[in-house]
């Protein structure tokens, strides 16, 4: 049996090269070869970290962690308190309890997660969400997380789009890290105007109310630990206001978990009758 697995293996790997000569593999953002391909690495070893970047491309993508407020995953020019939070966020009431980028919401990660929305193939959600994975390896173990639910799209935008960007990410961080993902605990109940369209105020009220734990589901993140996983954090209003559902539904901690985070000029408010605390 061991032997015939050895073959299998060998005759794989062979094969992926065959393939990778036709249909080399190139970095998603610049085209280039990434540079463990030009050394012939094998990218598909259970002990292979490769990704489809090249270095330079990986270097203008990811952010240093210390350089990452732990509340909000807002750029910093100074250290601060995880439980405090930063200048944007330490006067904000958030119903997650951390958040977790890979890196600032600009050229090349904003152009590749715009294309991502319409990518049903996933490499580009298998190559962010997997080097996500590895920068913040630690930390996202340390959450101890017993799910991950990405955000949802209403029926009708993934009936038109045929894609939903977070859930491709969430699955691969889910597999990454060893735990489930799950797409039909949380629904969106009611149709929303883009939150893109929208200037900060108004994307702090246009969600309110439009997300629902699944009636049926409920006892399924009682006492969990739950990342929620989504492509881009702009005001934080989808991730709170999903959080806030998912904490009042009985979930005992969310972590917000984005490939990138846009700059801001304030943190979320809470309109004050969705501002209760929880039991």
């Amino acid at each position: 049996m061991k032997s015939f697995s050895s073959l299998f293996s060998r005759l794989l790997s062979a094969t992926r090269r065959v393939v990778d000569l036709f249909c080399p593999p190139l970095c998603v953002v610049c085209g280039s070869f990434p540079e463990w391909a030009a050394d012939g690495s094998d990218a598909d070893s259970p002990e292979s970290d490769h990704f489809l970047l090249c270095e330079r491309c990986l270097r203008s993508i990811v952010e240093e962690e210390h350089l990452q407020c732990r509340r909000c995953a807002g750029s910093l020019s100074y250290s601060c308190s995880e439980t405090i939070g930063c200048g944007n966020c330490k006067n904000e009431k958030f119903f997650f309890d951390s958040a977790v980028a890979l890196g600032e919401y600009r050229p090349p990660l904003s152009h590749q997660i715009l294309s991502m929305k319409h990518e049903k193939s996933g490499v580009s959600a298998e190559t962010f969400a997997g080097v996500l994975c590895r920068e913040r390896k630690n930390r996202l173990l340390s959450m101890g997380a017993d799910l991950a639910i990405p955000v949802p799209m209403h029926p009708l935008r993934y009936l038109v789009r045929g894609v939903n960007s977070a859930e491709q990410i969430a699955r691969v961080i889910a597999a990454r890290i060893g735990v489930v993902c799950r797409t039909d605990i949380v629904h969106r109940s009611r149709w929303t105007v883009r939150q893109a369209t929208l200037s900060g105020n108004l994307r702090r009220t246009n969600l309110l109310g439009a997300f629902k734990v699944v009636p049926r589901r409920r006892k399924e993140i009682e006492g969990k630990t739950i990342l929620l996983v989504d492509d881009v954090m702009t005001t934080g209003s989808t991730c709170n206001e999903i959080s806030r559902v998912l904490r009042q539904e009985g979930a005992a901690a969310v972590h917000a978990v984005v490939l990138a985070r846009a700059e801001v000029l304030s943190g979320v408010p809470i309109p004050k009758k969705f501002g209760q605390s929880f039991k």
